[in-house]
């Protein structure tokens, strides 16, 4: 889904425990399933009301534009977890 927006989430790393960060979501698809709003999914799956967003790429702060699954394995501890 690119649909010329970028979105701004924020995450809170277990290394920078109580700081949060700001991601950019640059690249991202609709994915059909039953998901927790908001809780991250492994291969960076986003659940929302009705389905996922599954993120594909996204700009860390402070950091260039990386693909999702690099991201998560520097960020294991994202998975499970909510983004605010």
């Amino acid at each position: 889904l690119n649909l010329g927006l970028e979105f701004l989430v924020f995450f809170c790393s277990a290394r920078n425990s109580g700081v949060l960060r700001r991601l950019q979501i640059t690249k991202m698809k609709v994915v059909k399933g039953n998901f927790e709003p908001g809780r991250i999914y492994p291969e960076f799956i986003v659940g929302s009301i009705s389905g996922g967003l599954k993120i594909l790429r996204l700009k860390p702060e402070g950091k260039k534009e990386m693909d999702s699954q690099s991201f998560l394995i520097g960020h294991p501890e994202l998975i499970g977890s909510f983004l605010k």
